[in-house]
């Protein structure tokens, strides 16, 4: 299949910038309705209203569901894989924005008892869960718009507002949280009236770049329209990339011990600081959301310029270490009990988030041809599900055997994840040395090379020195 050539040439660059213009736009409403259903911000919200209204084990089960929403509900992907490639993936994803901004009325609605909290909590997952097959279509219909370097241009600028509007809208509602908590059901209905708005301003690309470009199998994927109907979106599919890819299957193997590492951290961090450190709740919420959340966008563009120069695989090679030194940090500072190295490891999480929530949206280009572009994100988007199951509880579990085992040394726990992205990122270094055909593609046709499953190059690859330059 030959991708559209929607963005070439000098008659359709004003055109594609409008476009690009209205993407970016529609994407900073989205990150305000998001913000206000972040995972940190609404356990405080459910831990300051319904402490009386239900038990202690429900209250701690609701905010776990809370916190880890956002990464369990990745294993959904798949089916929204399916779906999207049995009818117009812009319409679809249309309708899941619809429906996540109307998630968020039932946090205006909830009364302050047991059902009220089963409303917050349901609205949070099921907006959790809608919002993963967004993430899923997205980069999809990304591709049949722009060419690479443009869609890795145009990754950088949404997530590094979506972090920033993110980190704002949370602030403003543990403000309120605080203060002036009987405003929160209003600012929720003005949060939801901006995701309209968004969703308006989404559906109106459609008028600038015409009818959508259907994503359709190439040849050698199906013979014939029966074939076709079975293949999109199955478990099948997804077991023969795995099977057929071994760069990928490598990639995410090193992804997945590098991710696991790290998002053992967060929960574990939070309990360890209420055990021994006298932070405010404020100082807190800071130290895990706000800080990383600020970096973000102050580290996109350097991100952006070098993920359009290399293969996936040697940006990941330097980012992960930005991971290993945040970790680290952590580690040292609640071992040590210096706060000023929990400040930088705060920092230095942030410029981990940057890069790889820019890897995670367009990396798997790298890899897969045009028709199975989104079987390789909803492969990725699982498998970070997948994680979000089980990293969480397990670095509080560490975290809780560590003082049981020896008092006051629960901190050392967190070398555990520490190893994990140690070992993840000498397996993304190992795999950028290897002289394989780490050729990054050009325009918006052809197939982008699945670099790393190639024959061996006759060239070795760059240092990557000054990679962020």
């Amino acid at each position: 299949m030959t991708e559209p050539e929607i963005t070439g040439g000098e008659a359709g660059g004003g055109l594609d910038r409008r476009r690009e213009r209205l993407e970016v736009a529609a994407w900073l409403l989205f990150a305000v309705v998001l913000g206000a259903m972040e995972g940190g911000v609404v356990s405080v919200m459910v831990k300051s209203f319904y402490r009386h209204a239900v038990g202690r084990l429900t209250l701690d089960v609701s905010v776990a569901l809370l916190v880890g929403a956002p990464l369990f509900a990745g294993i959904t992907s798949l089916g929204w894989a399916t779906a999207g490639l049995r009818g117009s993936t812009s319409r679809l994803l249309v309708q899941l924005q619809v429906l996540s901004v109307v998630c968020l009325l039932l946090f205006a609605a909830a009364p302050r008892n047991a059902a009220g909290l089963a409303m917050v909590v349901t609205g949070a997952v099921l907006a959790r869960l809608l919002w993963s097959g967004v993430l899923t279509l997205r980069t999809s219909v990304w591709r049949l718009y722009y060419d690479r370097e443009q869609r890795a241009g145009l990754a950088g600028r949404v997530v590094a507002m979506h972090y920033l509007a993110a980190a704002v809208t949370g602030a403003a509602v543990g403000a309120l949280v605080d203060k002036l908590p009987a405003a929160l059901p209003g600012l929720y209905l003005l949060i939801a009236g901006l995701g309209l708005v968004g969703v308006f301003l989404y559906r109106s690309l459609g008028r600038t770049a015409g009818p959508e470009p259907a994503l359709e199998f190439a040849p050698e994927t199906a013979t014939d329209d029966s074939a076709r109907r079975r293949r999109p979106g199955t478990l099948r599919t997804a077991g023969e990339i795995l099977r057929q890819d071994r760069g990928f299957r490598r990639y995410l193997g090193w992804l997945f011990v590098l991710d696991s590492g790290v998002q053992m951290v967060p929960a574990a961090l939070l309990i360890c600081l209420a055990d021994r450190f006298s932070l405010s709740h404020i100082e807190q919420i800071l130290l895990i959301t706000a800080v990383p959340s600020l970096v973000v966008p102050m580290v996109m563009p350097a991100f952006s310029r070098s993920l359009r120069r290399m293969h996936v695989i040697r940006f990941r090679a330097f980012h992960s270490w930005f991971f290993v030194g945040s970790l680290a940090c952590f580690a040292a500072g609640l071992t040590l009990h210096a706060v000023p190295c929990l400040w930088l490891g705060a920092a230095l999480l942030g410029v981990g988030y940057a890069g790889g929530s820019l890897a995670w949206h367009v990396g798997h280009h790298d890899f897969a041809t045009p028709e199975k572009a989104p079987h390789y994100m909803s492969l990725n988007v699982t498998l970070n599900g997948a994680r979000g199951f089980v990293a969480p509880a397990a670095g509080v579990c560490l975290y809780r055997l560590a003082e049981y085992l020896w008092p006051g040394q629960g901190p050392l726990a967190l070398l555990i994840p520490l190893a994990l992205a140690v070992w993840g990122a000498l397996g993304f270094a190992a795999m950028a040395r290897e002289p394989l055909a780490l050729e990054v593609p050009r325009g918006n046709s052809g197939s982008p090379g699945n670099a790393a499953n190639s024959a061996p190059a006759p060239f070795a690859l760059p240092p990557l020195k000054g990679a962020l330059s």
